[in-house]
């Protein structure tokens, strides 16, 4: 159960990274310099989150095949996707939507 708690986790870090580097990237639009990236706070914590991240994926690689746990993060892809339409009102393509659902439809075959 714990082992499967890391893959979840990593998961979850990397989708929560990937909100949160977006939202800081949002609010430096107009920035020039790399400083204000460096030291915003949305980004910080995005790459903070990302660390957090790569330490579950590395506890879930001692405990499961990467063969198995590697397609699993896909899901991130299917998250993030819902997720930037929900928070950033982000518009796709029904292609797009296909892509992620033969994504996830692989992970289902694969996983089996």
């Amino acid at each position: 159960m714990m082992n499967s708690l890391y893959i979840v986790s990593c998961v979850s870090f990397t989708v929560i990274g990937q909100v949160l580097v977006k939202k800081g990237a949002l609010q430096l639009k107009d920035a020039g310099a790399l400083w204000p990236y460096a030291t915003n706070v949305f980004i910080l914590a995005g790459l903070f989150s990302a660390v957090v991240a790569a330490g579950a994926w590395i506890k879930a690689l001692q405990a499961y095949n990467l063969s198995y746990a590697y397609p699993i993060m896909s899901l991130s892809f299917l998250i993030v996707a819902v997720l930037s339409v929900a928070v950033f009102g982000e518009t796709m393509k029904p292609t797009q939507w296909i892509g992620l659902a033969i994504v996830i439809l692989g992970l289902i075959i694969g996983s089996r």
